[in-house]
């Protein structure tokens, strides 16, 4: 551990750390949302999901015509969109705001870090039992996490920041 903590203050450095660590957030949620794109809203499965969810609300697909489903699934395809939008603005300010050092910013990217960690750790445990290219995409975001992770516990500056 302790050459770790050589690495990281005296190689890497505080300010190439933040640097980083935000270039590696930001790259995981676009990774999320390459995940997203290819998984979830590719048209087949997107059909799909939202003849369940049509199914959930107590709607019969066969009662609506095809323009009907093709405008909500539009509607709820664009939704989502734009929610991932939102979301990764949202976290590259959070993200901008560790990097400046200020300490919202620095409380919001450790509980995201450790949740996403978490999940990761977990969504890989299933996908071991069938790994594809996603299984390595996982494994790649854990890495980034793990490395955050530990320049967290490495630059006690991060810890008490005032800002």
């Amino acid at each position: 551990m302790n050459k770790l903590k050589t690495i990281y203050q005296n190689q890497i450095g505080l300010k190439n750390f933040l640097l980083s660590s935000f270039a590696l957030c930001l790259t995981s949620d676009l990774m999320q949302i390459f995940y997203a794109k290819k998984v979830w809203l590719s048209p087949s499965a997107f059909h799909i999901i939202f003849i369940k969810l049509l199914m959930v609300n107590q709607i019969d697909p066969t009662t609506l015509s095809a323009q009907d489903i093709a405008e909500g699934e539009g509607v709820l395809y664009m939704t989502l969109w734009s929610i991932l939008f939102v979301f990764v603005i949202i976290n590259a300010i959070f993200y901008f705001m560790y990097w400046r050092r200020l300490k919202w910013g620095i409380s919001y990217t450790k509980f995201l870090v450790i949740t996403s960690a978490l999940f990761t750790f977990l969504s890989l445990l299933k996908e071991m039992l069938q790994p594809d290219i996603w299984t390595l995409f996982n494994l790649l975001q854990l890495i980034f996490y793990i490395y955050i992770w530990l320049g967290f516990i490495y630059f006690p500056d991060l810890k008490n920041s005032e800002q």
